[in-house]
């Protein structure tokens, strides 16, 4: 065998090998990820428990996640601290200030970190969730309830127990439809949620 043939022969068994590793990768995300999609044609009506209402969802839960994070940066400076520490005193039912540096610090480190909690969700859901719409479920719900109960158990350990409730309302209102799977695809006949 030439060295040229042997070349091409390398080439041709290198390429057999990457056709049959892409096509197990993706019989494997078939598998885990793909959920069965109606063969309907998808309707202008959406149903609470669909993957589109979902969807949407989830960015109601990024922006409710994202927008704590003004409150939090604007703690981080003294100059703006009134805000939060307003804010705060109502959802806490007790008074809270940030003249301390390290209040002000973990503030700042609060805002970012709920910054990008929110943005990862939005993605989550515009990059993510079309492939793997039960991953991206079961991501989002793990991460809001073990938030909820950090947050929760820290709150009532350091004296804040009302934020505890205020927790609970939060959650359920972000999480919202999305404690239960998607049973219905779109275009499916059920009773409709919103009408265009």
């Amino acid at each position: 065998m030439t060295f040229h043939q042997n070349l091409l022969y390398q080439q041709n068994e290198y390429s057999i090998e990457k056709l049959h590793s892409f096509k197990i990768t993706n019989f494997l995300l078939h598998l885990k990820c793909s959920t069965p999609r109606s063969t309907t044609p998808p309707t202008t009506t959406m149903h609470l428990k669909s993957h589109e209402f979902h969807k949407l969802w989830l960015k109601v839960t990024a922006v409710i996640i994202g927008s704590f994070a003004p409150v939090f940066f604007l703690g981080s400076m003294r100059a703006t601290s009134d805000v939060p520490r307003v804010i705060l005193s109502l959802l806490t039912l007790n008074a809270q200030n940030f003249d301390a540096s390290t209040t002000r610090f973990v503030s700042a480190i609060g805002g970012g970190l709920l910054l990008g909690w929110g943005v990862m969700v939005w993605c989550l859901q515009a990059y993510v969730y079309d492939a793997c719409p039960e991953g991206v479920r079961r991501s989002v719900v793990i991460g809001a309830t073990l938030w909820y109960v950090l947050d929760s158990v820290g709150s009532v350990l350091s004296g804040n127990p009302v934020n505890a409730l205020t927790n609970t309302c939060i959650i359920l209102v972000a999480v919202g439809p999305l404690w239960k799977p998607a049973t219905h695809t779109e275009g499916a006949a059920t009773q409709p949620l919103v009408s265009s």
